[in-house]
């Protein structure tokens, strides 16, 4: 067994303490890069190609989508055919990352209307909301505004918007009448 003196002991101790500390440093920034890397919402390289890369597309690999922002406003009916035409929905908001991930695009936009059409409606039956995709919103995650939705004089508000400057709060509006907002359309991305 070596026998080393005090400073030599201290010496080494020090030494190799700094060597982990170094690993561990280096180990924490590789990992960070590779959730950066995973999450980065400008890599649209999983987006579907007939997509134009603008500064409006979005991509959240974590859950698979690309998301198109639209700034130009329709009526729900219009945004809801305008992205099934391009092979898309409007967005369906299922989980609070969703919605987390929606408004932080949104904010970075600076985006300039408080509304945006989402993906739900009861237009099939009267205070029943579902998901375009046909999925109940009341069995998962839901963010509706106060008094929201609700059913005024003979029920014409079918159609759910997110209004972002109330937080992300969702309304129910009449679908195509007289209301045109601008929307988000959601497309799965492309498999590795």
């Amino acid at each position: 067994m070596a026998n080393f003196g005090v400073g030599e002991s201290l010496t080494t101790s020090a030494s190799s303490m700094w060597t982990m500390w170094w690993g561990l440093v280096l180990l924490t920034i590789m990992s960070f890069l590779q959730v950066l890397n995973a999450s980065d919402p400008t890599d649209l390289s999983r987006c579907p190609p007939h997509l134009a890369r603008t500064r409006y597309l979005r991509a959240a690999h974590d859950w698979d989508m690309c998301y198109e922002f639209h700034l130009e406003e329709r009526t729900w009916r219009t945004a809801l055919t305008l992205c099934g035409r391009r092979g898309g929905t409007l967005v369906t908001i299922q989980e609070a990352r969703i919605q987390s991930f929606l408004m932080r695009s949104l904010v970075s936009y600076r985006w300039p209307r408080n509304g945006v059409w989402i993906g739900a409606t009861d237009k099939d039956e009267e205070m029943k909301w579902k998901w375009i995709t046909g999925e109940l919103v009341s069995d998962g995650y839901s963010k509706w505004g106060r008094g929201q939705p609700s059913c005024g004089f003979l029920c014409f508000e079918d159609c759910a918007l997110l209004r972002w400057r109330e937080g992300g709060r969702w309304h129910d509006y009449r679908c195509n009448w007289l209301e045109d907002y601008s929307f988000i359309c959601q497309f799965g991305e492309l498999k590795e």
